[in-house]
């Protein structure tokens, strides 16, 4: 999320979003949750010996 941050004053004063997405939509997530997912992989059991695939743009 925290990178398209900067996105939003050209969109705000072209009045669109202007990315290569074109007209797909993508999904984003904030630092702090790859944090509570990362730490709540780490600190409990039953996810040992699993991968999980967290992405952001």
């Amino acid at each position: 999320m925290e990178n398209h941050m900067a996105l939003v004053p050209p969109a705000l004063h072209h009045g669109a979003v202007i990315g290569s997405a074109g007209e797909g939509r993508f999904s984003t997530a904030t630092r702090a949750d790859f944090a509570e997912s990362a730490a709540v992989v780490l600190s409990t059991e039953s996810h040992a010996e699993r991968t999980y695939e967290l992405a952001g743009d």
